[in-house]
């Protein structure tokens, strides 16, 4: 379901980031829903093609639940990392939140620079973690 598959991109985005980071994360998966340059589903903005990183390589047809099972250690329930990833997620899904990093829609690791960074319109809102989230 929507939890589920947001749950993921989140852990598999953000799992070893501060509780502040995770919920950055699941605010731009939000940010994005609300928005018409993306999909106006969760799995839609999650899983479209070269979005979220963690879903590089996935085939989207066939291999989601699969991948959510493997690759985003669902299983992992006992652990405070995974008890934040579910919570942000849950938050997310049912509107308990919108922005957490004022709207928020893209953020990127602090080891590169993507080229959209560059753009006039971009503005850098915060660094939390290992991520720096901005506005486009």
């Amino acid at each position: 379901g929507d939890i589920e598959l947001v749950r993921a991109t989140i852990i598999l985005e953000a799992g070893g980031e501060p509780f502040l980071g995770k919920l950055a994360v699941a605010s731009v998966i939000r940010e994005r829903l609300t928005d018409k340059r993306w999909p106006d589903t969760w799995a839609g903005v999650c899983l479209q093609d070269q979005q979220f990183s963690c879903w590089n390589g996935v085939d989207r047809e066939k291999d989601i639940p699969e991948a959510i099972m493997d690759k985003a250690i669902v299983t992992r329930w006992e652990a405070i990392w995974w008890k934040e990833c579910q919570l942000a997620a849950f938050g997310c899904v049912n509107h308990y939140f919108r922005h957490v990093i004022n709207a928020a829609n893209h953020y990127h690791a602090e080891t590169c620079k993507p080229y959209w960074t560059e753009a006039p319109e971009a503005k850098c809102l915060a660094h939390i973690g290992k991520h720096l989230f901005w506005r486009l």
